[in-house]
């Protein structure tokens, strides 16, 4: 979804990408968004920010 905004804020990047508030906020703080940056304690995510979605698979122990 296309917006006019070049940044969002972490509530409207959230639901746009389907995460939580809290998540986006965690992927801020650790980096992992470029371009976002604080505004005093908010966050501005770029609006064209689009996660690399990954997951990572589980490790089974081999019972023999």
């Amino acid at each position: 979804m296309a917006t006019n905004k070049p940044y969002e804020s972490c509530t409207e990047a959230a639901l746009r990408v389907g995460f939580t508030r809290t998540w986006v906020k965690r992927l801020a703080n650790r980096g992992d968004i470029p371009g976002a940056y604080r505004i005093g304690r908010a966050w501005a995510i770029p609006s064209s920010w689009e996660p690399i979605r990954q997951r990572q698979a589980k490790r089974t122990a081999a019972i023999g």
